[in-house]
């Protein structure tokens, strides 16, 4: 079963600053970043249950080398995924719960 991923603006803006802070740490970086979690969120169309909930129904997938997860949710009857943020794993933990409120 294929599953449409929406991304939340917030998310949108998340991944922005991500990439434009890598950039300006290393030319190119930033790009790198961009395209390793445009993968790995691709990845949700068919299989957004690979990864187990961590909290209030939420669930993460890390970007690898880089310390961010995309903090996700699952609608089973509309066959929906929605991106709700993309947060440092250096964060504290609180955050997530925060940031990845519904609205």
């Amino acid at each position: 079963m294929v599953y449409s991923v929406k991304i939340r603006k917030e998310a949108l803006i998340d991944i922005q600053e991500i990439v434009a802070w890598y950039e300006a740490q290393k030319p190119g970086l930033g790009g790198n970043f961009k395209i390793i979690a445009s993968k790995r969120i691709d990845l949700l169309e068919t299989f957004p249950h690979i990864h187990c909930i961590r909290y209030d129904n939420i669930r993460c997938i890390s970007l690898g080398k880089f310390p961010y997860m995309v903090h996700y949710t699952i609608d089973e009857e509309s066959n929906k995924v929605e991106i709700l943020a993309v947060i440092s794993t250096h964060r504290d933990p609180e955050i997530w719960r925060i940031k990845t409120r519904k609205k």
